[in-house]
């Protein structure tokens, strides 16, 4: 039940600029409450030590503090240290211990050692965070920084080939850090986005309903109508294929044009554009929606693992995880200081190396992440030159790492043991 509710409040998150509210109340040092949704559970570690666990392969998990002062949750599980290590990470309002299952069923395939961890505002890390900023969330908090927490994390503990795989939210953030580690000399051998967050849902969307394809969409049910019907010169198909592009693509350019010329006009003038009108008209009601979603969600997995009703210092926690979620959003999209985290992007090209090898995986039921989205994301790698594998969950939606693991694991490990077969 509470992953509809989830799926319910990703898809309207991923499609505007949400406004977290800021509750006052204080929850005081979580590392000293009763409570098991409250209490800090791991101690600080050095990054000297977390590299000296992974070298003697050994468990480890703690607070590993970064240059910017953010503390970062992390756990080395040991695997054959002879394989690439593995980069795990969480999609948005989620924790390190949502992919355990998957984890665990794909290494008994491979048995490659695994990092993972609380990205910034989740899970543990959420608590530091509040315990080190006076219990308050930002109302943005850029994806960037989590991109540059991981990717230090990652640099300290001394292994340079690696495979990144990454749900929902976490699949945007494994490119960029994919993107930013292969700059810094790591070798990534494989990236692995599974539903991957890789475009503002609202964009996505706008682009949908503004465009004009209506005429090639109907002259292509047609063709598909007419497809047995034989014609000189071959099948009808063909005939029509020439007409059904060019009707595309003159009407793809006319919506681009249009709404480009608009936009171009509005900043030129210093007006909103055609998107900013739009998300002014729709922000309070769908942040109404997103706030009361988020609670009920939190609250039903917090009661769940509970067993009991929350009171009142852990629903306030709660709130701090709403928060905490809208303040994730909101850094994912455009604003002054960053680019929006934007796979399908057409204007601008894509970062990641082109020899990097790609495991791409959606549900085929995902409302959020659609089968059509993730062939829009394959045909923007392949053209940038990386080789693309892409792997359809059938009959699941957004949460298939969860809901099939051992499918998607299956996957993930002949993914990775032919990259490795491949560098030998």
């Amino acid at each position: 039940m509470y992953q509809k509710k989830y799926l319910a409040v990703l898809l309207v998150a991923s499609m505007f600029n949400g406004q977290a509210s800021h509750a006052t109340t204080c929850i005081g040092y979580y590392n000293a409450d009763k409570s098991s949704l409250l209490r800090i559970k791991d101690k600080s570690i050095s990054a000297i030590e977390l590299k000296q666990a992974i070298k003697k392969n050994t468990p480890i998990s703690g607070f590993i503090t970064t240059s910017d002062k953010r503390r970062i949750n992390v756990k080395f599980t040991p695997g054959d240290l002879s394989l690439p290590m593995a980069l795990a990470i969480h999609g948005l309002g989620d924790k390190k211990e949502s992919l355990d299952p998957l984890i665990s069923a794909f290494k008994s395939l491979i048995n490659v050692p695994v990092l993972s961890l609380d990205t910034n505002l989740s899970g543990e890390s959420l608590k530091a965070f509040l315990q080190d900023n006076k219990n308050e969330v930002p109302k943005v908090f850029s994806y960037q920084k989590d991109v540059a927490d991981i990717s230090e994390i990652v640099k300290s503990v001394g292994r340079n080939e690696l495979f990144v795989l990454g749900h929902s939210k976490g699949g945007g953030l494994g490119y960029e850090t994919s993107v930013s580690l292969k700059k810094d000399g790591i070798e990534i051998l494989g990236l692995i986005p599974m539903a991957p967050y890789a475009q503002d849902g609202f964009k996505y969307s706008l682009s949908l309903l503004m465009s004009f394809n209506l005429p090639a969409e109907l002259l292509q049910k047609l063709t598909n109508e007419l497809s047995g019907i034989p014609v000189v010169g071959g099948p009808i198909e063909d005939s029509l294929k020439p007409f059904i592009n060019t009707l595309g693509t003159i009407s793809n350019q006319f919506r681009e044009g249009l709404v480009g010329y608009f936009d171009y006009f509005s900043r030129f003038m210093g007006l909103p554009t055609t998107e900013d009108l739009i998300r002014t008209t729709m922000t309070p009601s769908l942040n109404d929606f997103m706030q009361r979603t988020y609670t009920e969600y939190f609250t039903e997995i917090a009661e769940k693992e509970l067993n009991r009703p929350l009171n009142k210092k852990e629903y306030d926690f709660i709130q701090k995880q709403v928060d905490a979620s809208i303040s994730l959003t909101n850094g994912l999209l455009r604003n002054d200081n960053q680019e929006a985290l934007d796979l399908l992007d057409g204007s601008k090209p894509l970062k990641i190396d082109p020899s990097i090898p790609v495991l791409l995986m959606v549900g085929q039921e995902d409302p959020l992440v659609t089968p059509p989205q993730m062939n829009l994301l394959k045909e923007r790698l392949v053209n940038n030159g990386n080789h693309v594998t892409v792997y359809e969950v059938k009959n699941k939606g957004h949460f298939f790492p969860q809901q099939d693991p051992t499918t998607v694991a299956t996957q993930i490990a002949e993914f990775m043991l032919k990259q490795i077969s491949a560098k030998k």
